[in-house]
């Protein structure tokens, strides 16, 4: 195709696109970009100039005019030497108060060095600390501990990281604290009742061996069967005698 000019029309297929929409070979009026537009749009600006008039309408933040920043000023990231799209701000970190160029989804949040400072805190000097408490996909759950303290010989150690962490199962430590002394490794915890992570101490029950365990887990096992198989047998019974009743 020759190159068109300002005001030439062409069938969408003709320049690519799908549909019975006539194109017309137009210019942007924000920044002159010659592109192919649907014939009634021709007189509207391209994507970018479009976008940034609504940002600039929309944002009542001060521009950074390339000289010195101050808080909250907003700029591109190609201003900044940075691709895509995104908006930045001119921002202090909340820890340091170092300020630096961040996109605008991450105002408020910690410079990358205080972050990594974060991460190595452990226990309640850690930003992000939720009580230390873990659920693990087998359903228990799990407390973390440190070195020092009282039980800690019960622990079993992780790796979160690369470093390494340390939980007690909750029910077992609920246990222990119960009885006041670390359980012994062939001893076990049994929960009477579901759900795994009820750790009540009404809940619990210590068995000194494997073997009392597994048929206390046949019996709840069991049970569970024969739940299933009475509800299944209730459904049948009361749609029979839907069956009868409508005979």
């Amino acid at each position: 195709m020759a190159i068109p000019e300002i005001g030439d029309l062409a069938p969408a297929t003709a320049v690519g696109r799908v549909g019975r929409a006539v194109f017309r070979w137009s210019a942007c009026s924000g920044c002159g970009k010659e592109r192919w537009v649907i014939r009634n749009a021709s007189d509207k600006q391209c994507r970018r100039c479009a976008t940034t008039a609504h940002a600039l309408t929309v944002d009542k933040s001060p521009r950074w005019d390339g000289g010195e920043p101050e808080l909250d000023m907003v700029t591109d990231g190609p201003r900044l030497g940075k691709s895509g799209r995104h908006t930045y701000v001119w921002t202090a970190c909340p820890a340091c108060s170092k300020e630096r160029w961040v996109m605008r989804r991450d105002t408020g949040k910690k410079c990358k060095r205080c972050a990594a400072n974060e991460r190595d805190l452990t226990g309640e000097r850690n930003g992000r600390w939720n009580g230390g408490v873990r659920q693990g996909t087998d359903g228990y759950r799990y407390i973390t501990v440190y070195p020092g303290h009282p039980l800690f010989e019960m622990a079993g150690k992780m790796l979160a990281r690369g470093k390494p962490r340390y939980y007690i199962a909750e029910h077992r430590l609920v246990m222990a604290q119960h009885l006041g002394r670390p359980l012994l490794p062939w001893e076990l915890v049994h929960h009477l009742e579901e759900p795994k992570d009820d750790n009540r101490i009404e809940n619990l029950k210590l068995l000194k061996f494997n073997s009392e365990h597994l048929p206390s887990m046949n019996v709840q096992r069991v049970v569970g069967t024969l739940q299933a198989r009475v509800t299944l047998l209730e459904a049948e019974v009361t749609l029979l005698r839907s069956q009868l009743s409508g005979t």
